[in-house]
């Protein structure tokens, strides 16, 4: 009897494990999708400034780690990936021909001054992308809404009616808050979800008992703490880069309603 139990207390102390080996990699997957989805929503808004090249692009992902300018961070990245490639201890079949493809990655991402794209560097040019994408944003908006007016305003029957549609058309503000919601909105939900995940992680941290899993959490802090480091530079950017649109935008929406109103006065 005293080896059953032993035996049931092996099983669950070896099923709680594991499960908690799943929720670790779970865990860590989701917050490196909520990182990637945040990259993704701010190089959409850069557009064609906003990633590395190709071939730096390429050594990061042989490194197995996102983009960053940190140079520890890189060679950390390295060291763990060599341990594992490294032909006299490997078991991997292709072993030497890795640690080549990574030595070739370190060399080339150390040796290099600049592996971020301009908006990663210059916070001025930075604002200046922002804020021209946002106008291009707006713009478009505007001339779709330019084109509901003028089909509407065919089959109106009354000045009353066209007072109604000049007021609607007119009123920028709202229009300047859609589409800041239209390129923002998708940042902000995941900068929730990262701190979030961030928190949980800490969460599971203080718990953890196993020391490599213990690393792959601290690992995973530290990235994602930098990706919120990111998201919240980008914040600052972005208003700043709404502030200078905004302001441009209003003198020409000033205008176009002024010229309306007198055709309703």
């Amino acid at each position: 009897m005293p080896g059953l139990l032993n035996r049931i207390r092996k099983a669950v102390k070896t099923h709680s494990e594991e499960s908690r080996a799943k929720k670790v990699s779970s865990t860590i997957k989701k917050m490196h999708d909520i990182e990637s989805g945040i990259d993704k929503e701010i190089d959409a808004i850069y557009s064609e400034h906003s990633k590395p090249d190709a071939e730096i692009e390429a050594y990061f992902r042989t490194l197995g780690i996102r983009p960053t300018k940190d140079k520890s961070a890189i060679r950390k990245a390295y060291i763990v990936k060599a341990k594992d490639y490294h032909p006299d201890v490997s078991r991997i079949k292709n072993a030497e021909e890795l640690m080549k493809g990574l030595n070739e990655a370190y060399s080339a991402l150390m040796g290099k001054e600049r592996l971020y794209a301009e908006h990663e560097i210059d916070e001025g040019r930075s604002v200046a992308m922002v804020e021209k994408k946002f106008i291009q944003v707006y713009s478009k908006v505007r001339d779709n809404d330019f084109e509901v007016f003028r089909g509407a305003v065919r089959h109106i029957s009354s000045k009353d009616e066209f007072a109604g549609l000049v007021y609607s058309f007119t009123d920028w503000n709202s229009r300047f808050m859609k589409v800041r919601s239209m390129m923002f909105r998708g940042i902000l939900l995941r900068e929730k979800k990262l701190d979030k995940a961030i928190n949980s992680c800490r969460a599971m941290l203080e718990k953890e008992n196993d020391e490599e899993k213990a690393a792959q959490l601290r690992s995973c802090i530290e990235e994602a703490t930098e990706s919120m480091r990111k998201v919240k530079r980008f914040d600052s950017i972005a208003e700043e880069a709404l502030q200078n649109a905004k302001a441009k935008i209003a003198l020409i929406e000033q205008e176009q309603k002024e010229r309306l109103y007198k055709a309703i006065t």
